[in-house]
């Protein structure tokens, strides 16, 4: 396709790389994704905590502690 061997040899192996890791990242996300909801645990825990100091910080201004 490139016409030269030094070049045609990277660019596969390149290619095949990515889309080995594509497909392995789209498996573990899969099977871990459905098992462990683990990135929408994390996701509601880090709302419920950005939530809580933005809450802290207005009481705080309101009460003219700072």
């Amino acid at each position: 396709m490139l016409g030269s061997a030094i070049l045609e040899a990277p660019t596969g192996l390149a290619c095949g790389y990515l889309l080995l890791s594509r497909f392995a990242s789209a498996i573990n996300e899969a099977v871990l994704g459905r098992l462990v909801h683990l990135r929408a645990r994390v996701l509601g825990d880090s709302r419920k905590s950005m939530l809580s100091k933005v809450k802290k910080a207005k009481t705080a201004w309101s009460k003219q502690y700072v």
